[in-house]
This record gives C-alpha cells, sequence and structure tokens, in this order.
C-alpha cells in the first residue's frame, strides 16, 4: 500500500522478537522515509492487515513459537499471493532444505534467504533491489500513460489540420 509521502509499505513477519526488533530497526536506519514497516509476530496477525496490501514482505519459515496451530511461512506466502499477486515476498528460513525454495518460488516468492549472520544485510540488498524495480516499474507505466496520451493529442492535432485543409483548400 502507496501511502501519502509514496512511501513503500513493507511487513515483516517472523516470531523471534528481537530478530524483529533489530531488523526494523537495521531498515528504518537504511531506508528511512522510502518505506514504512508494520511487524507480525504470526502469519495469521499479517494475513489479517493483508488487505493493505503490502509492498514488500519479509517472511519467515518457521513460525511456531506461539502455542497453537500456527500457519508456517509457505501457507502464508500462498495465502499473500492469492489476496495480493504484487506484493513481494522474501522468504527466510534457518533450515538448508532444497525442497523449500523451490516450493517457495513456485508459488511466487521473490526471494529465500538463510537466517544467520547476514541475514539483515542480505534483506537490505533484496529490498533495495525490489524498490529499484518497483521504481522503474512505475516510471515505465507513467512513460507508456505520457506516450499514449501525447499520440491522442497528436492524431487530435492532424485530424484537425487535414480537416482544415480540405475544407479551406
Amino acid at each position: 500500500m502507496k501511502t501519502q509521502n509514496n512511501t513503500l509499505s513493507v511487513f515483516l513477519v517472523d516470531d523471534d522478537n528481537m530478530f524483529l526488533t533489530s531488523l526494523k530497526h537495521k531498515l528504518h536506519e537504511k531506508f528511512k522515509a522510502t518505506i514504512r514497516i508494520s511487524t507480525f509476530s504470526n502469519g495469521e496477525e499479517c494475513l489479517r492487515k493483508i488487505e493493505d496490501k503490502p509492498d514488500i514482505v519479509v517472511l519467515d519459515y518457521c513460525l511456531d513459537s506461539q502455542p497453537g496451530n500456527t500457519l508456517n511461512g509457505i501457507e502464508v506466502l500462498q495465502k499473500i499471493k492469492n489476496a495480493s499477486e504484487k506484493t513481494e515476498v522474501v522468504m527466510l528460513t534457518g533450515m538448508e532444505q532444497q525442497e523449500l525454495k523451490e516450493s517457495s518460488f513456485r508459488l511466487g516468492a521473490y526471494e529465500f534467504l538463510n537466517k544467520n549472520a547476514t541475514s539483515a544485510y542480505e534483506i537490505q540488498n533484496t529490498i533495495k533491489n525490489i524498490i529499484h524495480e518497483i521504481i522503474v516499474n512505475r516510471n515505465a507505466k507513467e512513460n507508456r500513460q505520457v506516450n499514449f496520451i501525447m499520440g491522442g493529442v497528436f492524431l487530435i492535432l492532424a485530424g484537425l489540420i487535414i480537416y482544415l485543409y480540405l475544407k479551406y483548400f
């Protein structure tokens, strides 16, 4: 969801509160007013706000620190993509499973990162890349709109010139 000052919305979903707080702080330092960050300790909380259509979701696979029947990251990813196809999802996990990585990409994840000592740096770079792509796509869309309008204006002027030429010459 774009805010009024054109910042991008980022959801962070992780059941590790220390990691979540640290990541939010690092991203806020890096991107300042470029992004607006919301944090969630489980997938269900995130999904309750998915109608806001965030631009980016950073999503941990293992969301099981809370008692009860919680969704895992793959299940949340699938629901996010069903509700908001354009939302880019960055999957995180501490587990080394190729099958999990393949499932994530098959369901539409933008990136799959291992949770380790360099995770925050890798997440920052991934978000920077996503922001760049969003800006490039937005500019391309605006350019297509301007070109379409200018083409219409040209056709109207050409038609008017031809009409006036035929009428008076």
